[in-house]
This record gives structure tokens, sequence and C-alpha cells, in this order.
């Protein structure tokens, strides 16, 4: 979330001061499909947890076990932005909001973040900032659970900066194996916290071996040369390690996304660059909100790390993915978008082992709409073989302005039979906090099919962390010469994934207006 100032916040908070943020138990049927295809992937089911007032949510997250769900947004009101969570225990038809991630001593909380322990507890993330900071001077880390009947416990400390003369910032959670977590953050100094981006921003982790219970001192991740470190993502690996992949500003003022692994052992390898290019700007054309270039990371079947994020490429904002393994080569594609708008927040879960979600954002720049799509592909045992599953829009576009802040990055997070995301629908008539779930192929009944019309791609193969790597702007990978057993699967997938967004992007109307005036927009990191 935008580093917001006071002022600004307080008049956001002026536009929501009447908002009702009732949960809900109303379903919302899933959109038709765009068209139909004997084969195609169940599509998501979509309901509504809580609405509000224009302006007033922003930021979801989701996560389930099994005795219980969580979502999570942040909340824009007369008390300020609040990280506040809703939950619905199994079996119950009913979402309940439970509180917010605020620990004694803060005053605001904001970029919410959720992961599940096998077995549960859930567990929610939350920046937080003492009461009466103009930015979010001293911010910190906080976590708290969600046990099995659905009851947020009291939020506590991973990460605190009172008196430090640091701040944390844009926290994520990710879990493992036996117990293990893993909370990610940036951290700056003071003196960047009304920085949209500070240029001193690094990355740290911390982690737990007692399902979040307690962490241990975070460890700073490394750099490559370059500045203004956010955006962390965290992919759990075999072994108790993780991988770990952030955006920088290379010294040349262009734009790179490191990935790194943290073993085991707490140490975190040298971090190499896997896309290169240029940054989307802060505001994209047409928007009245603010863009940050955060991506996502995901481990796949094969042993490989893909890695997808916005860059900025002839005048429009693409997103380009990069599938490969740490120290060693890397395929690149580029997904692109039709005349007139941008893509954004790419989001990527594996729904089985053979199967993939990638979900992405499109603004299209007249009239200020935001949509969001998905797409499905499918691995097959031929390894080479990939097919076009299917397109469809996630929900409809109200009318806007609808958002004081839409929030960096989406997730797919894992549940036991699929894949769960939270969304804000919102528009000019007000907000809707939403979750779509995709079933995985064992536990899914047969959906009507559909399927959208292929866009073309550009492939870029690159071999990050060689030397020559891409100049600032070019956006274009060198040449891999090594490609392992098995890389053709991984490249083929990404192929197909370009298809698939860009497909979506030209097939359906988008989504979410928002033409506010300038001054609404927040100023990140600033409360």
């Amino acid at each position: 979330m935008p580093r917001r100032a006071a002022g600004v916040l307080a008049a956001a908070a002026s536009l929501a001061a009447a908002a009702s943020l009732a949960p809900s138990t109303d379903a919302i049927a899933s959109p038709a499909a765009i068209s139909g295809k004997a084969g195609g992937p169940v599509g998501p089911g979509v309901e509504k947890v809580a609405s509000g007032t224009v302006r007033s949510l922003g930021e979801p997250a989701a996560a389930q076990d099994a005795a219980a769900t969580a979502v999570a947004a942040t909340t824009f009101g007369t008390a300020g932005a609040q990280a506040a969570v809703w939950t619905r225990r199994v079996g119950s038809a009913v979402w309940r909001r439970s509180g917010s991630v605020l620990p004694a001593g803060f005053g605001s909380s904001y970029d919410p973040a959720a992961a599940a322990v096998p077995g549960g507890p859930l567990l929610v993330v939350a920046g937080t900032a003492p009461p009466g900071e103009q930015c979010i001077t001293s911010g910190s880390v906080a976590i708290a659970s969600v046990g099995s009947r659905g009851t947020l416990g009291t939020a506590r400390l991973v990460s605190d900066q009172r008196g430090t003369g640091s701040f944390d910032d844009r926290p994520i959670v990710a879990v493992g194996q036996h117990g293990t977590a893993w909370v990610a953050w940036s951290q700056g100094p003071d003196a960047d916290a009304c920085q949209d981006v500070g240029r001193a921003d690094r990355i740290e982790v911390a982690v737990s071996h007692d399902a979040g219970m307690t962490f241990g001192a975070p460890v700073a991740m490394p750099g490559d040369g370059g500045h203004s470190a956010f955006g962390v993502r965290l992919a759990p690996l075999p072994g108790g390690q993780a991988a770990v992949s952030w955006t920088e500003t290379t010294a040349t003022g262009g734009q790179a996304v490191l990935v790194s692994v943290l073993g085991a052992d707490g140490r975190p390898r040298q971090p190499e660059p896997v896309l290169t290019g240029d940054g989307p700007p802060l505001v994209l054309p047409g928007a009245t909100f603010y863009d940050f270039p955060a991506g996502d990371i995901a481990a796949l079947p094969d042993g490989k790390l893909m890695v997808a994020a916005p860059f900025w490429v002839s005048g429009r904002s693409v997103i380009k993915l990069a599938a490969g393994t740490p120290g060693g080569p890397w395929q690149q594609t580029s997904l692109n978008p039709p005349a007139g708008a941008d893509l954004l927040l790419p989001a990527l879960g594996l729904l089985s082992p053979g199967e993939v979600r990638l979900l992405c954002a499109v603004h299209t720049r007249s009239g200020d709409r935001l949509g969001y799509h998905w797409a499905s592909i499918t691995l097959t045992s031929r390894g080479a073989a990939v097919s076009l599953a299917g397109l469809r829009e996630l929900t409809p576009a109200p009318p806007g302005p609808g958002f004081f802040e839409i929030g960096e990055e989406l997730a797919l997070a894992r549940t036991h039979d699929g894949l769960l995301t939270a969304v804000v629908v919102a528009g000019q008539d007000g907000a809707a906090l939403e979750t779509a779930t995709f079933s995985s192929p064992a536990a899914a009944t047969t959906p009507p099919d559909n399927t959208g019309t292929p866009a073309s791609r550009t492939p870029s193969p690159g071999t990050p962390g060689t030397s020559g790597r891409t100049a600032a702007g070019a956006g274009t990978a060198k040449a891999a010469n090594a490609r392992p057993r098995g890389f053709a699967t991984t490249a083929a997938w990404l192929a197909a994934a370009a298809l698939a967004c860009a497909g979506a992007a030209g097939a359906v109307l988008l989504r979410r207006r928002r033409g506010s005036a300038r001054h609404h927009r927040p100023s990140h990191r600033r409360r």
C-alpha cells in the first residue's frame, strides 16, 4: 500500500465515513463463459465476503485450511487504514468479521497477506504503524492466527521497528513443511518513510519453525548492485528452503526481478536477475491509482521456478515470465496487452501437478477500467504437449471510481482441493470483497467449458546472472544455449500462459472504472 500521508488518508476516510463493511452470505454466480469448448477447465466459484462504500476496501488476500477460510483486506474509513479479517468455518454459509491485525500500541495496519499451515492455523500478516505518524515511520510487521473455530487471535510482532530509526513495509507470508513459515518484507530508514519506494529499501526474511508462533532474527537478503528493493514474494522448497524474489531498481535506472534461495541454515544465496527491462510508470496512462510492479514466484512440478512481473515495453505494461533453475538457464516469454490497455498484478498457482492457473489484471486506459482474468494451462504426460485449456472473466466491472488503494499484487493460495484468491470489485456504487475458488481436476465436476482466442507471443530465451545483462529499456535477454531435459515442458507452459492471458485481455469487457481526481491517489507508504 502506498506510504500514504495522513492528509490523503483523511480525505479518503471522509469519502468512506459512511461505509458499512457488512459480511455477506450471498453467492455471486460465476460469469458466463466467453466461448465454449469441450474439455475446458472448471470455472471459478465466486462469492461475496463483505461490502462497503466507494474506496472503502483494497489490498485483498485469502487462505484456507480444513477448518476455516480467512479473507483479509485493508479497510479505509474514519478509523484510518485497518487490515481487517473475515472468517468462515467449514460447513457455514456466514462470513464473520473477526477483527483486525493490529497489535497493542499501534494505530493502523495495512498490506495484509495470508497462508495456511497444514493442519492449522491460518496465518495473517500485515504492516502496522504507531498512531500519529504521517507516513509509516517506525512501521513494523505483525502476525495473527486464525484457529479452527474461525477466531482471530491476538496480533503479535514479527519485527518491531519502534525506536530503531527504520520501518518495515509490504509483508508476505508463506508456509512449508514441518511447521516452517517465512515472513518477508522490505525495510528502510525512517528518512524514506514517505517515499513511494525508498532508495535504501532492502529485503528481510524471518523464519519460524513452530508454525508461526515465534520467529528468529530476520536475515537481510543481499542485493545485486541496485537499490529500492520491494515486492518480495516467497515459494517454499523442499528441505526447509525457500525461493525469494523481489524487484530492484538497477544502477542504470531499469528494473530487475531478482531470485535467491534462502537455505535451511538461514544463509541466502547471491541473487540473480531473471527478468530485466524498464519498470512501468508509477501511474499508468488513464489510471487514478498507483501501480507498483510487484510480481509473483511459484515452484513448478519439474523442480524449476517460475517468475512473473510487469515491465514497460513500447509504451505499454506487459507481463514478462521466466522459468528456470537458480544458477542455471532461464527461458523467457512476454504476455502482451491489447491496444489501449496495460497488464499488471500477475499471480501464479499450481492447481495440480499437471495444471496451472495464471491470474492477471488488465487496465483499459479509456475509462480507467480494471478487470481480472484467469487462464488454465495443462501440462500433459508427454511433457512438451501443452494445451490452452480456457479463458474466462473472473467478475464483472462496475463503473468507477471505486478505489482508494488497489494493492501491489494478487495471490493464488493453495487449498486442500484447489486454489483460492481474493479480489475487491469496486465502482461508483460501492465496493465488494469477493473470493474465487478454482477446484482441482480430481475435485471438479464437469462444467461449461470455454476458451479464448490466442494472441501472439514473443519468446525471449535468456540466461540471467551472466555477463552482458540486458540494459535498461532493452527488455530482451541473451540467448540460452543449454536447456536441460524437461525444459521444453516449462518453455511450452510459458508460451501457453502468454497466449492465454493476452487472449483474455482482448476478448472480454474490462472491469472497474475509477475516474477519481488525482489528488485522491495515495502517496504510498503513507497512512
